[in-house]
């Protein structure tokens, strides 16, 4: 199958890894919007703007899914059930399933729709500029709490958040549910982004 992960920034990593801790193989491309991010400080109107593009993009191109890996792109698809060719599964549908006792940790926008959340302010930032002593900071202030991992920046902070004994949820696994494997893994992306993405995973990436 061929599938479209899709995120601000490097957000696409955790569903990489999972890609490849559960060898659920196919043709996966990685769209990456750097331009837009972070996505949330942005209104609705820009939101809804940019994700039009990228269903135009992913129908254009013959795509099997749309993952959407980003919390608060998936509640403008989903406010505005947008209809598409495509098959769209998103990361918010997962994060908000029975999960009454824990709150969402995500960016503020997301927050400021969803009952029972923690607005992350500007941790998703923090994480990409690798500014460590800002993300402890925050890490102190929501330590006592139960959290969702809302943003997929935050993800990439678990190391850090089990050594601060965070009590947290992370579903990047559950998009994958109902996934068939093929036999061959094929990780696509663009040449933009090629270096910054073998920081973080060590197989073949092929650019398109």
């Amino acid at each position: 199958m061929k599938i479209c992960l899709y995120d601000s920034g490097i957000g696409v990593i955790p569903f990489l890894k999972v890609i490849l801790r559960k060898k659920i193989y196919n043709d996966y491309y990685l769209y990456i919007d750097d331009n837009n991010f972070p996505y949330g400080d942005k209104c609705d109107e820009e939101l809804l703007k940019i994700l039009k593009k990228v269903i135009k993009y992913v129908e254009n191109n013959d795509f099997d899914y749309l993952f959407i890996c980003c919390n608060t792109i998936s509640r403008i698809f989903l406010k505005n059930q947008i209809e598409s060719k495509v098959k769209v599964k998103t990361i918010l549908e997962e994060n908000i399933k029975d999960k009454k006792e824990f709150k969402l940790l995500c960016t503020p926008s997301l927050s400021n729709n969803i009952d029972n959340s923690i607005n992350g302010n500007n941790l998703a930032k923090y994480i990409t500029d690798n500014n460590l002593y800002k993300i402890i900071e925050f890490i102190n202030f929501i330590k006592n709490e139960k959290i969702i991992l809302g943003c997929t920046h935050y993800h990439l902070i678990k190391d850090l958040l089990e050594i601060f004994k965070v009590n947290y949820i992370s579903n990047e696994e559950q998009i994958f549910n109902g996934i068939e494997s093929s036999k061959e893994l094929n990780i696509y992306v663009k040449e933009k982004d090629y270096l910054e993405i073998k920081k973080y995973i060590k197989v073949g990436i092929k650019i398109y």
